[in-house]
């Protein structure tokens, strides 16, 4: 972007494409392509950046996906590629389902499973007789009480 205005600067500063062109790295048909679109747009069209891309026609139904997968979330990519095709009726690889499903603001997540041996008596006797007495010490500020927690699930 920065030699798009460089060049121009160049071109009017010398007078001829040619000079500038004479220039290292710097094609003539890139002066007279930068010139004229400063002289249709000007200094807008110079910063403004021009890439040709593909779009998927999946992005036509952009709003299909946020409102299905908000009211009952896949729980993987292959099922998201098969509700996307039941939605929409286009059927894409995994890559392009993950790219599409990005864009909106969803993502992957590691998820974990849920410890098996809990015991929830013996976890109200601590709380009851171990955690609330500390809090309660904390909050009178007679000790210092820290958390931490060694694992975190995804639910």
């Amino acid at each position: 972007m920065f030699k798009r205005f460089l060049v121009v600067w160049l071109r009017y500063k010398l007078g001829k494409k040619t000079d500038v062109a004479a220039l290292p790295d710097i094609p003539r048909d890139y002066v007279a392509r930068a010139v004229r679109v400063y002289e249709a747009e000007g200094i807008k069209g110079l910063s403004h950046q021009r890439h040709a891309r593909k779009r998927s026609a999946l992005y036509g139904f952009e709003e299909v996906p946020d409102t299905s997968f908000e009211q009952e979330p896949g729980h993987s990519l292959a099922e998201a590629k098969d509700r996307i095709a039941r939605l929409t009726g286009l059927v894409r690889g995994l890559t392009q389902v993950r790219a599409f499903l990005v864009r909106p603001g969803f993502r992957s997540r590691m998820t974990g499973h849920i410890p098996a041996k809990a015991n929830p008596e013996r976890q109200a006797k601590f709380r009851g007789e171990t955690l609330d007495p500390l809090i309660q010490k904390a909050q009178n500020q007679e000790v210092v009480l820290l958390f931490m927690d060694a694992a975190h699930f995804v639910l």
